[in-house]
């Protein structure tokens, strides 16, 4: 997913954070909702102070979160699922997608979370 070197475009990696229901596998998250992303932000927060994160922006079921380099949204996506691995109650999927156009990345960041499931 390496930008072509001819290009003047510079790409941008988008990793969106989503969330799922550990109780029923689904996400659909209800009454709960807030309370589950409000507990993934901070477990979040700390994290964007290690890499070089562009953008970030809180979405219904989780977080989206630009990155300017492709190693940067790799280690963060890395971290980010080994230290929610130790949080029981939350259970997420991290989509990685490289490219221009932000409204893209989204749809097809939440398009490869919810195929993946749980």
């Amino acid at each position: 997913m390496s930008p072509n070197k001819t290009s003047n475009k510079t790409s941008h990696i988008f990793v969106y954070v989503q969330l799922s229901d550990p109780k029923n596998n689904d996400f659909h998250l209800g009454e709960n909702s807030s309370s589950f992303v409000r507990q993934l932000g901070n477990i979040l927060m700390p994290f964007t102070e290690t890499w070089e994160i562009s953008y970030i922006e809180q979405r219904e079921r989780g977080f989206f979160v630009q990155f300017k380099h492709e190693i940067d949204a790799l280690d963060f996506s890395l971290a980010f699922l080994e230290k929610v691995r130790d949080t029981n109650d939350l259970e997420v999927g991290v989509a990685i997608h490289c490219g221009n156009d932000v409204l893209s990345a989204q749809r097809e960041n939440e398009k490869l979370i919810s195929f993946a499931g749980p």
